[in-house]
């Protein structure tokens, strides 16, 4: 850069004798600078243990009739719940190149036998979901429909109306997901076989998810279509009749479940596909296709649904899903957190936003790695380091600040259990987090918050992508029959996950003050029980 004619320039030797000066005061201040940085981490982390008080004397889990929400129960995706039926994406890929010893980023083994295996096994995980509430949600899968340009597979669409009628012959309002994670293979490039570039890059993905998306539309709102589909399965003409009447297979629908792994996960932290690190270059861009993407579905599926359902109080209603860990950490509000959320947000093309909330994101938990703290809030899945059930209040209160008045969705919420060193799974802590979690809930309600659901992830065990198959039924409340799980408490008059969670959604549906009080006796049990493990001191 030039110099300014009207400003004398200072002579060489002047600014040789003070550079070396200006590099010592430069170190000087980044030494102090870092100093300062560690005490004050050090100081959290002695001060700040993460600790909180959540004893049962605040539980209040009240909720007036008029305040009941329309969907409670549970939640899957189709590729986590059957990753073995799934060929033509970048995911199977992956678990393709794993299966055959091949080099992959699936950490932890594969065991096929604890899967799900959803499509074969749906009627008994359906209507064990009944059980847990009035709603189930899973996914299409966009790269097993259309794997390629200009095809769709009217077979495996063929297959989805038959799971969703399965879900309301079964009492179930599904909730379907258009988008969850996978993408066609055939949009990827390759060296070795290794993924290079995700298809989320390529320059016609876009274009093709329009295809896709309304593929499905066409038939899944073509009483012909249904008809043909169902021809086979059983069921009475009046229920029939009424499907094909009705033509509301599915109303609720999400448009891209938590974009934030499309873009952070997959080019920033590489733990997901194509496995890119800091590229924050493509992210904009990448930010961009899935909210062409989320306009797409919105569009298609406004223009599909008959308008006699908004009429009728069965309208078509289509959000986005967002992952909303409770976090003090400001750099993740940029890139994951509630500003990534409000860059992607679309107030005129959605009808609700959706919150998936697990854990605390604690700056001096992180520090200390979340050691020689509370054990009665560690969780059993390392993705979801703290427990923390009040966060549930704070993210909604939140996301109604930001949106007022704006339906919530708590679309995912959930906990693993933990497995002791002999493999020997607990169940003592997490009937407590889901009691406590609902009152904290139930208070947003109270205070004006406009929740319309809560689906708790997941029924069944599922296929976690950075812990493979580690996981298996930890985190389930079924196994993939049906059959409620067993675990280590056998004591009758302990609760279990699965009581509170059926209890909890019941009330959540059907609010009642002797529900209320019901709800109130288990969660002075599972307090009791949770205090039985070692709190450090």
């Amino acid at each position: 850069m030039r110099s300014s004619p009207d400003l004398p320039t200072q002579p060489d030797s002047l600014v040789q004798a003070e550079s070396p000066k200006r590099q010592i005061s430069r170190r000087k201040a980044l030494a102090l600078g870092l100093s300062a940085v560690t005490a004050a981490a050090l100081g959290i982390y002695l001060i700040d243990d993460g600790r909180f008080d959540d004893d049962p004397t605040s539980f209040d889990p009240s909720l007036e009739y008029d305040k009941r929400l329309e969907l409670a129960g549970t939640a899957g995706s189709i590729f986590q719940d059957d990753p073995e039926a799934a060929t033509n994406s970048d995911w199977a890929h992956e678990r393709q190149r794993s299966a055959a010893g091949l080099s992959d980023k699936i950490a932890g083994p594969f065991d096929s036998e604890e899967q799900p295996h959803f499509f074969k096994n749906h009627p008994h995980i359906l209507k064990a979901a009944k059980r847990f509430g009035n709603a189930y949600r899973t996914s299409f899968d966009f790269a097993e429909l259309c794997p390629e340009k200009g095809k769709f597979n009217q077979e495996l669409m063929a297959q989805y109306v038959r799971i969703l009628a399965r879900c309301h012959h079964t009492g179930l309002e599904p909730v379907m997901t258009m988008h969850h994670w996978p993408m066609p293979k055939s949009f990827a490039t390759y060296k070795n076989e290794e993924i290079q570039n995700g298809p989320l890059e390529h320059p016609d993905i876009v274009d093709h998810f329009a295809f896709y998306v309304k593929s499905v539309a066409d038939f899944l709102f073509d009483p012909n279509k249904i008809r043909e589909a169902l021809k086979d399965e059983g069921y009475s003409q009046e229920f029939l009749q009424q499907i094909l009447d009705e033509r509301t297979l599915c109303r609720w629908f999400i448009s891209v479940n938590e974009p934030v792994n499309l873009t952070f996960n997959a080019y920033i932290s590489g733990y997901f596909p194509p496995y890119q690190h800091l590229r924050f270059g493509k992210t904009k861009i990448l930010k961009e296709k899935v909210k062409q993407m989320h306009r797409i579905v919105y569009d298609e599926l406004k223009k599909h649904a008959p308008s006699t359902h908004q009429a009728a109080g069965k309208e078509t209603k289509i959000g986005m899903t967002h992952h909303v860990p409770h976090s003090d950490i400001k750099i993740y509000e940029k890139l994951g957190g509630w500003d990534f959320i409000e860059e992607m947000q679309d107030g005129q093309t959605s009808d609700f936003l959706g919150l998936q909330y697990y854990f605390r994101l604690k700056l001096s938990l992180l520090l200390s790695g979340f050691k020689g703290k509370d054990e009665r809030y560690i969780s059993g899945n390392e993705l979801c380091p703290q427990i923390y059930p009040p966060g549930a209040y704070d993210v909604l209160k939140e996301a109604d600040r930001r949106w007022p008045g704006k339906e919530l969705v708590l679309s995912e919420w959930g906990f693993t259990n933990k497995v002791d060193a002999e493999g020997n799974e607990s169940d003592k802590e997490r009937p407590d987090w889901i009691l406590s979690t609902i009152g904290h809930v139930t208070r947003a309600i109270r205070e004006g918050v406009n929740v319309k659901g809560a689906l708790y992830w997941p029924l069944s065990g599922n296929f976690e992508w950075r812990l493979g198959g580690q996981l298996h039924g930890r985190n389930a409340l079924i196994d993939h029959h049906g059959n409620p799980l067993s675990w280590d408490n056998k004591d009758p008059q302990i609760i279990n996950s699965a009581e509170a969670l059926a209890c909890a959604n019941d009330h959540l549906l059907h609010p009642t003050p002797e529900k209320a009080a019901q709800l109130a006796n288990m969660r002075a049990k599972t307090w009791q029980e949770l205090n039985k493990l070692p709190v450090s001191p």
